[in-house]
């Protein structure tokens, strides 16, 4: 049975200067970000229904996905193969690295839930806002309508439930990532919380809760712990992996998404409604 453990978090300190926030490049409503194995920064446009890729040394936009509906969230495999998800489609999808060809890896293209044991090409998703891969290189979906976390044996490719059901849902799971460890960290939109995921037994603790509808997460190993887009609080906020603790790395954002980390460390977020993607120095 899952134990739940509400970790004590500190008071919020004042958010930083906003010298310490630079932009990178204006795209239409920004959402999910990743530096890929170039280290160029891929971003999700979902008002384009494009997938962007920037040069962070030249700044030069290129476009890389084109014609989706709205891409949310991009991830990158071992093989350098780009994933994203296209929610309004209700499928997950790949990029090949070397042909650039676009094949359905996850969804029917119909809103629902199906096909749990079964391929996942012919399972039904609803709504699927963000994917990552697990330190097998499964593809897990948060698949948010459903109340559920899809994962896809992606050698097989077979889906199945790997947490939420019926009985118990988690609640809007909106964005996971991984620590070293094999830790999975959540955030979960409807429960306004981040949960710690022990993946191999399931077991969590509430790493935070009381949030505005957070909707991205990226953990850093530098930090010890995770930022997290909290998007109805227009803010970047950094949360200590052990104890919890709070500190407000941005603010006076504007409903952001994406958060993803550069080779140096520094917050990489999408700024939504102020259609800008920008540069965090979280110290």
């Amino acid at each position: 049975m899952t134990t739940l453990l509400l970790l004590l978090s500190a008071a919020w300190p004042e958010a930083p200067a906003a010298e310490k926030i630079i932009e990178l490049a204006k795209v239409k409503n920004p959402y999910g970000l990743v530096q890929g194995p170039d280290k160029k920064l891929y971003i999700c446009s979902i008002d384009d229904h494009k997938i962007f890729r920037l040069d962070l040394k030249s700044k030069k936009l290129d476009e890389v996905v084109t014609g989706q509906n709205e891409p949310y969230e991009v991830r990158f495999d071992k093989q350098g193969n780009l994933f994203f998800v296209d929610m309004k489609a209700h499928v997950v999808k790949r990029r090949d690295k070397k042909t650039g060809a676009l094949t359905i890896v996850a969804g029917t293209g119909e809103p629902g839930f199906s096909g749990d044991g079964g391929p996942a090409a012919k399972a039904q998703l609803n709504q699927p806002h963000a994917i990552q891969f697990d330190p097998q290189g499964r593809l897990l979906i948060c698949d948010i309508r459903n109340n559920r976390i899809r994962r896809v044996d992606l050698k097989m490719g077979l889906i199945e439930t790997w947490m939420g059901n019926d009985d118990m849902p988690v609640k809007g799971p909106r964005a996971i990532d991984f620590s070293p460890d094999g830790t999975l960290w959540l955030a979960l939109r409807e429960g306004n919380a981040v949960w710690k995921v022990d993946y191999a037994t399931r077991q969590h603790t509430v790493l935070a809760d009381k949030l505005h509808g957070p909707k991205g997460i990226v953990w850093s190993a530098k930090d010890k712990g995770v930022y997290i887009a909290d998007t109805e609080s227009h803010e970047v906020t950094f949360l200590d992996g052990q104890t919890g603790a709070r500190r407000v790395v941005a603010d006076k954002l504007k409903r952001p998404h994406g958060v993803a980390l550069n080779l140096a460390g520094q917050v990489l977020v999408g700024d939504s409604e102020n259609h800008r993607v920008i540069q965090v120095d979280p110290r």
